[in-house]
């Protein structure tokens, strides 16, 4: 008894020191303190809603791609958008998810391709929206305070929070957020060679890597969001990401990929939402890059969505 209280002690000081040299000597980048805010901003507005929610969690293919205002109107059903930041990983999300969550709710669950894999387990995005805005999931996830106190020194987080300045916003701010969640993106013009350009950028970005689902906190998450939406009578529901055209989905490498992925899915008791190209853009329906759609694709894709639940209520 005394050796267990004594290193719960001990771990409890290193993760306390882990926890406090680095936000005494740095500061969180400007991609890290928009993700931050606009996490807490999501979260205010879906724990404002007080009746039976559609709720869209995922990285920002959902946050740029999706339209939870378009959902809700095919609906009416109130819907909220929770996608941030892909970096932060599934179990960041999922947590998020669970905070907002209650009975009769329905999560759309739209999630990178190669999300489920150890890479999440130590992104330095997530590790310092950890340690700058959400102590509770460095506690709730041990192995990956592990990897914070032996994986990656305080040192190098200072180092790497400095040396990774660049927004992942686009020059959006917390006050561009909808009630719903989502960007608000009012069109605007643009010259013709510009956007000639960016598609010509997109188009020739590769297709996304063949890393299938393994073990990893990532997965562990999912299992135990499962757990919890069972537990709150949760409708769980995959809705295929989104992601610009590349030929290579058509072979028979990419074919058996997305289908292992639904099966990976289907394996936790998930209901799946039409096919993956549901969610595959022509290179014209580019935002700025090859995860974020531009405004109506998000509006087609999510009237699509809208109309299949409105048909199932």
């Amino acid at each position: 008894m005394r050796f267990l209280l004594t290193l719960s002690l001990t771990l409890a000081l290193l993760i306390a020191a882990t926890v406090a040299i680095p936000r005494i000597y740095a500061e969180p980048n400007v991609e890290n303190a928009w993700n931050g805010a606009i996490t807490a901003r999501k979260l205010s507005l879906a724990k404002a809603i007080k009746k039976p929610k559609i709720i869209i969690v995922g990285g920002s293919n959902a946050l740029f791609g999706f339209s939870a205002e378009t959902i809700e109107r095919e609906t009416g059903i109130p819907t909220i958008n929770m996608a941030t930041h892909q970096g932060v990983g599934p179990a960041y999300h999922l947590l998020n998810a669970e905070r907002v969550t209650s009975r009769g709710d329905t999560i759309l669950l739209t999630f990178e391709y190669a999300s489920f894999a150890p890479a999440f387990d130590l992104q330095p995005l997530m590790l310092r929206q950890a340690l700058f805005f959400d102590l509770q999931y460095l506690f709730r996830y041990p192995a990956q305070t592990g990897n914070v106190l032996f994986g990656w020194s305080i040192a190098d987080m200072i180092e790497d929070n400095q040396r990774e300045r660049g927004p992942a916003s686009g020059g959006y701010s917390v006050g561009d957020l909808t009630r719903n969640g989502d960007l608000n993106r009012s069109p605007v013009p643009a010259l013709q060679e510009v956007l000639d350009q960016l598609h010509k950028t997109v188009s020739a970005q590769p297709a996304f890597e063949l890393i299938r689902p393994e073990a990893s906190i990532a997965v562990d998450a999912l299992r135990r969001f499962m757990k919890v939406a069972k537990a709150r009578g949760l409708r769980v529901v995959f809705v295929w990401p989104n992601r610009v055209d590349r030929p290579d989905y058509q072979t028979e490498a990419y074919r058996k990929y997305f289908a292992d992925l639904q099966s990976f899915y289907e394996s936790f008791g998930i209901e799946i939402l039409g096919g993956p190209f549901d969610g595959i853009f022509p290179a014209e329906s580019a935002w700025d890059s090859s995860d974020h759609a531009n405004r109506d694709w998000a509006i087609k894709r999510s009237k699509s969505i809208g109309e299949i639940l409105a048909k199932q209520k």
